[in-house]
């Protein structure tokens, strides 16, 4: 994603006010420690590491939405 990585867009949006309310899930490769090494993430923002199988992802997926009904917030 030359001239971002995907750390200096994860912080480009979650720096902006309109974008606060959006869940935010990364999905990577790399270790917490390299994670951390290069800055880490925002606050608030879910790491689920790779390889990740598509029954927890939708699971994942399934409760997100069904905390944000309960809450009355957009899905």
């Amino acid at each position: 994603m030359e001239p971002f990585d995907g750390f200096r867009l994860l912080n480009m949006v979650c720096s902006r006010a309109e974008y606060r309310g959006i869940s935010t899930v990364v999905l990577s490769g790399l270790s917490q420690d390299d994670i951390d090494r290069r800055g880490g993430l925002p606050p608030g923002v879910l790491f689920l590491p790779k390889p990740i199988s598509l029954e927890r992802m939708r699971g994942f997926l399934d409760a997100h939405m069904q905390i944000h009904r309960q809450q009355g917030l957009p899905a």
